[in-house]
């Protein structure tokens, strides 16, 4: 009972949860609540309004003024039968109401700020899909590396069993004068080796079962188990030259940042633009009026007028051929940036690639080498009856068997992580890569 009581505990931990969830349940609470993730659909929404910004620079502008104003006055006159002078003070009153038009009819930087506005949006997106990407590679990480932490656990537990029920035999025959009292020494050393492993491991579950939760913003209390053949789960392309092309014409960093580089573009003849003219038609219609001390009248008016304005700068001081100069260098800079992600995602396209096709292979040998290990230590065992084996070489068989079955279920976690790794950099991950390893998930 005692020795069970870390697993009371740990399952008393889990308990205090809300639900159990599979991989796609995962999926939809992580894009659901993930803060991150809410953050960076914030920043794409803000990205995207500056389309409508940039237009802006290209539509009518019309705006509304008016004006009303008293002024206090000196009003002086003399009278034409006195040589006495009068003085006296009135209010002058004058009120405005025009309306005002202003609309672009040659603007270069306007043109080039809107057309660098829908390069922006695209971008935007882009680099929205590629946080979605993200977060569905981290979810998949974390749930199986819940689903690892379970599986060393449970290991664990059974080598302790093992062990446990090893150092009773030992120490049985070793009353009796068939084992040394050495023999009982190292199992009861191994035994209590084990048992501290095993608290690392009740940690280390809990770590990342917390970290799931964490990426969740959630309290999942317990995940689905891997079942089934996953070999039935493979890639559909085995020619690494066509993964390769994929990922240089459908991996979204390439795409955001060759986009990068048409902004760049954009600067430069945003830069330039300063050097050409710009040409506006302005219209305005208005009224006025007011009343004049002087003459102790109200006057009206209105106006109209058509025409166009020319705007042109001779010379700022260098600064627009500073401006082109820099724009230039920055678009040079984003053409070897793109440059060397290329070579960089073709190195990753290869190694995740290589990953998933030696995957299945490793999966298989792994099994192999989990089947050799336990025929081994039963051997190593009858051995030992006999006296051909030492409690050492039973020991030693015991950690192979135990290792060798903790790497063959991580090799399949390893597996499917690499497919997803796999179609993400090559812009292919989607909804159904996730639906179809939550159908070997129970």
């Amino acid at each position: 009972m005692i020795k069970n009581l870390h697993y009371i505990l740990l399952f008393a931990f889990f308990s205090n949860g809300l639900f159990a969830a599979n991989l796609s349940e995962a999926m939809k609470m992580a894009f659901d609540n993930n803060f991150d993730f809410k953050s960076k659909v914030e920043t794409f929404n803000a990205d995207f309004a500056y389309k409508g910004l940039a237009n802006s620079y290209l539509l009518p502008q019309l705006n509304l003024q008016g004006n009303a104003a008293v002024d206090q006055a000196n009003k002086d006159y003399a009278e034409q039968t006195s040589r006495n002078i009068s003085y006296g003070m009135g209010d002058s009153q004058n009120y405005g109401l025009s309306l005002n038009l202003v609309q672009p009819l040659y603007n270069p930087s306007a043109w080039a700020y809107s057309s660098q506005s829908k390069l922006m949006a695209q971008r935007a997106q882009i680099v929205l899909d590629k946080e979605k990407n993200n977060l569905i590679l981290k979810v998949a990480e974390s749930y199986f590396s819940v689903l690892a932490a379970q599986d060393d656990l449970e290991s664990s537990q059974a080598q302790i069993e093992y062990l446990d029920k090893y150092m009773q035999e030992i120490s049985k025959k070793a009353a009796i004068g068939q084992a040394r009292k050495v023999d009982v020494d190292e199992v009861r050393a191994k035994y209590q080796l084990a048992k501290y492993n095993n608290l690392v491991m009740e940690n280390n579950l809990k770590v990342q079962m917390d970290a799931l939760n964490k990426l969740l913003n959630s309290n999942i209390t317990a995940i689905s188990r891997l079942n089934g053949d996953i070999s039935k789960i493979e890639i559909e392309d085995q020619d690494i030259a066509k993964w390769k092309e994929r990922s240089r014409e459908q991996n979204l960093d390439i795409l955001a940042t060759q986009l990068s580089v048409r902004l760049a573009e954009k600067d430069v003849s945003i830069a330039t633009a300063s050097y050409y003219p710009t040409i506006n038609l302005v219209g305005s219609v208005g009224l006025n009026g007011g009343r004049d001390p002087i003459v102790a009248d109200k006057f009206t008016g209105r106006n109209a007028s058509v025409g166009l304005t020319l705007n042109m700068s001779l010379y700022a001081g260098g600064a627009t051929r500073a401006q082109s100069k820099q724009a230039q260098f920055r678009k040079n800079s984003a053409d070897y940036a793109l440059k060397e992600l290329e070579n960089s995602i073709e190195n990753l396209t290869i190694q995740y690639y290589l990953n998933v096709v030696n995957g299945l292979s490793q999966i298989e040998a792994l099994h192999q080498s989990l089947i050799s290990s336990e025929r081994f230590l039963q051997a190593a065992q009858q051995s030992y009856s006999v006296g051909l084996k030492t409690t050492t070489d039973v020991l030693i068989a015991t950690d192979t068997f135990f290792s060798s079955k903790r790497d063959y279920t991580k090799s399949k976690y390893n597996y499917l992580l690499s497919i997803l790794a796999l179609r993400a950099v090559s812009g292919e991950i989607s909804n159904e890569d996730i639906t179809l390893i939550n159908s070997f998930l129970e």
